[in-house]
């Protein structure tokens, strides 16, 4: 959740007074998954994309406030994520009372992560251009939303959908795979590979506990 001050504060005067949609370029969404869509592979993805920041275009042309996705996760994941304190939650949607970039194990105050997807409103890039350098000597906008949060209003909405954090190794691993299989011209044979992979890695464990 990093932003660079005048690519910010130039947009801010760019777009005027509209919101603008941010989705950062390493995270990714599918938009068959969890979600009663079909089709996959790049189509998905990028419906995906689209469905997530439709979802809280949504609630800010409801509510005129910034808007931004965030999802559970297990609780031993929070350390990796900026993850949210709510005023108040009623259903998917919850009003943010702060942003806590990688919380501590046992001090994060909830277990809803922000994923990268913004809609934010022009307030934010005066916020931005006052916010100082963090880690990295990079503007933060957690640091930023942390005081919108306090001095304005932030709602954060629950996406529906599989969401891949593409800048890890593991997330891009796992994007591909599962844009691979939903392909018709790649799942099929990705499929038959994957299952004699688990059928093999089965075997290999059987006889480790029948040593054991």
């Amino acid at each position: 959740m990093t932003g660079n001050r005048d690519g910010d504060a130039g947009a801010g005067e760019e777009e005027g007074r509209e919101p603008v949609p941010v989705v950062p370029r390493d995270d990714l969404s599918q938009a068959g998954k969890n979600g009663g869509q079909g089709g996959g592979g790049p189509r998905a993805a990028a419906r995906g994309q689209g469905r997530a920041i439709r979802q809280l275009l949504e609630v800010y042309e409801q509510h005129g406030c910034t808007v931004i996705a965030v999802k559970r996760v297990e609780p031993e994941q929070v350390g990796a994520y900026g993850v949210i304190e709510a005023n108040h939650s009623s259903g998917g949607l919850h009003d943010v009372a702060d942003v806590i970039e990688k919380p501590r194990a046992g001090r994060a105050p909830s277990n809803l992560a922000v994923v990268g997807r913004y809609v934010l409103t022009p307030e934010i890039f005066p916020r931005l251009q006052r916010t100082a350098p963090g880690a990295r000597e990079e503007i933060q906008l957690s640091d930023a939303l942390r005081t919108m949060a306090r001095e304005d209003r932030v709602l954060a909405v629950e996406i529906v959908g599989e969401r891949y954090d593409a800048g890890t190794r593991i997330g891009l691993m796992q994007a591909t795979i599962d844009m691979a299989l939903s392909r018709p011209d790649l799942g099929p044979v990705l499929r038959a590979w994957l299952e004699r992979k688990v059928d093999h890695l089965r075997t290999i464990r059987d006889r480790e506990d029948s040593r054991g």
